[in-house]
């Protein structure tokens, strides 16, 4: 595999899903929103999962399908993706408006 590919195929997927969803920040934040009615019983008191613990989830999900029997590269793409909306979240200045 040519290197830099998984992380181009990523580039791709999180502006084709930005453009559908929106931002992480808008589209996790709606996310939790139902994971944190769902769970609440389940959830000490006065805690929240944050949209940080949702990317974070989702790349803990992806690394499963990745040890699974279809552990393709769609899981690395994911993850990829994952952990750029998790740098967004974050507001690493690194991340914001860099595409090198």
């Amino acid at each position: 595999m040519k290197a830099g590919r998984v992380l181009w195929q990523a580039m791709v997927a999180v502006r084709d899903r930005e453009a559908a969803y929106g931002p992480p920040a808008d589209h996790w934040k709606r996310t939790v929103g139902f994971a944190n009615v769902i769970l609440a019983d389940k959830l000490k008191p006065g805690y929240e999962i944050t949209p940080d613990d949702w990317g974070l989830l989702m790349v803990g999900d992806k690394m499963a399908r990745w040890l699974g029997p279809d552990g393709g590269t769609d899981q690395l793409v994911d993850i990829a993706g994952y952990a750029d909306g998790i740098g967004r979240l974050r507001g690493d200045a690194d991340q914001e408006g860099n595409t090198a």
